[in-house]
């Protein structure tokens, strides 16, 4: 399974850090989030906008991206919801694996801050520790591996169309996309299962 829109609430913890720290007015907020939606969110292409906004927040667009990344996960909170569903997973001894885009250590701060132990997984992998990121096939091949299955008994649980849907595709791996109150790309592969959340892509591996 993805983090960023499965497991935590990566967005919404984007939107108070530029209320919060960057202190930007609502329609800037809403401009920006629209921005970093339609780039795929891209923290470098965001950080670059909002510099040539509020270049007080940092000496340059990079430093600024750093900054954002080691602030952000402060800005997420413990979903009751999606620990419940973990928990309902782990007792009926379903293996979970991570799949994630990103920094090793800022994954792994937004894992704490949503209350989620990393021992409930059987690995995570996450890209830049390993020099591969999805949607390419390596980065799921060396989940399976850990979990020790082979793709067909394995399900991608994630809410980028891109990232998670098309990636498992390569593999031929089953997929369950969370949309979030989103509208499904055309011309994606098609997932599937589709749920609004991470609840219900558990209710999804508890039914089969």
């Amino acid at each position: 399974m993805d983090i960023d829109g499965t497991l935590v609430d990566r967005d919404g913890a984007l939107l108070e850090w530029l209320r919060q720290r960057a202190g930007l007015a609502p329609a800037l907020v809403d401009h920006l989030a629209i921005l970093d939606r339609r780039s795929g969110r891209d923290l470098a292409a965001l950080s670059r906008r909002l510099w040539a906004l509020r270049p007080e927040l940092g000496p340059d667009p990079h430093t600024l991206e750093a900054r954002v990344r080691a602030e952000l996960p402060g800005f997420i909170t413990p979903d009751p919801a999606v620990i419940a569903s973990l928990d309902a997973l782990a007792e009926a001894e379903v293996e979970l694996a991570v799949v994630s885009n990103g920094g090793g250590q800022t994954q792994r701060a937004k894992l704490r801050a949503a209350g989620i132990d990393h021992t409930r997984f059987r690995s995570l992998s996450i890209s830049a520790e390993f020099g591969v990121a999805k949607p390419g096939p390596a980065i799921f091949r060396r989940a399976l591996a850990a979990l020790q299955v082979e793709a067909g008994a394995a399900i991608m649980i994630g809410d980028s169309p891109h990232e998670d849907i098309a990636g498992a595709a390569t593999l031929a791996l089953r997929s369950c996309w969370i949309s979030r109150g989103a509208p499904y790309p055309s011309g994606a592969p098609e997932p599937t299962w589709r749920t609004p959340d991470f609840p219900g892509a558990a209710r999804v591996l508890l039914a089969l």
